[in-house]
C-alpha cells in the first residue's frame, strides 16, 4: 500500500484523507442525538472515532482535589484584590463539586479522544468535503482542528482505531 504524508493530508493508493481532532465537546446540555448532523447529513466519506480511556479513581480524585484547591485560591485572590465572583466561576465551582461527589459515589471518569477523518478521491474534493464536515461538526456543537504535520499518525488512529489507547 502506498502512503504519503503531507502537511495537512495523507494520501493512499485510492484517496486523500484529512483528520481533525475534536478540541471541544459541547459545554451546554445537548439532546441525545446531538451528533446527528455530523453522522448522518454529510455527502462525503468520513469516519468518526471516539476512544475512551478510564482514569484510575485515585488519579481522578487527586485531579478533582487540585481543581477545587485552584478554584478556592482564585476565589480568595479575587476577594483580596476586590474583584467580584463571576457567574463562570460559580459554575466552575459547582461543576468541580459535582465531579468530586460523583467520584466519591463510585462513578468513573474517562479521558476522551475524538477524531474525524474525511476521505475524498481528489484534493479539490477533499477541500470541499472538509469544509462540509467542519460545518456539520459545528452544528453538532463540536470544535475541531486539523492535525498539522501528523496526518499519517492521525489517519491510522482515526480511520483505523484498532485497540489503541490514549498516550
Amino acid at each position: 500500500m502506498f502512503g504519503h504524508a503531507a502537511f495537512n493530508h495523507y494520501q493512499t493508493d485510492s484517496a486523500y484523507h484529512r483528520t481533525f481532532w475534536i478540541l471541544e465537546w459541547p459545554r451546554v446540555e445537548v439532546p441525545a442525538g446531538f451528533l446527528q448532523p455530523l453522522l448522518l447529513n454529510s455527502r462525503y466519506r468520513r469516519t468518526v472515532s471516539l476512544t475512551m480511556e478510564p482514569v484510575p479513581t485515585r488519579q481522578a480524585l487527586r485531579e478533582a482535589d487540585v481543581a477545587a484547591s485552584h478554584l478556592e485560591g482564585e476565589r480568595r485572590w479575587r476577594r483580596k484584590v476586590g474583584r467580584r465572583d463571576r457567574q463562570r466561576d460559580s459554575q466552575e465551582a459547582a461543576a468541580t463539586e459535582r465531579r468530586e461527589s460523583e467520584l466519591t459515589a463510585g462513578y468513573g471518569t474517562y479521558r476522551f479522544l475524538g477524531l474525524i477523518t474525511v476521505t475524498a478521491t481528489t484534493l479539490p474534493e477533499l477541500e470541499l468535503a472538509c469544509a462540509e464536515v467542519v460545518s456539520l461538526a459545528a452544528q453538532s456543537r463540536l470544535e475541531t482542528a486539523p492535525l498539522i504535520l501528523q496526518q499519517d499518525q492521525a489517519f491510522f488512529a482515526g480511520a483505523l482505531p484498532l485497540a489503541l489507547g490514549l498516550r
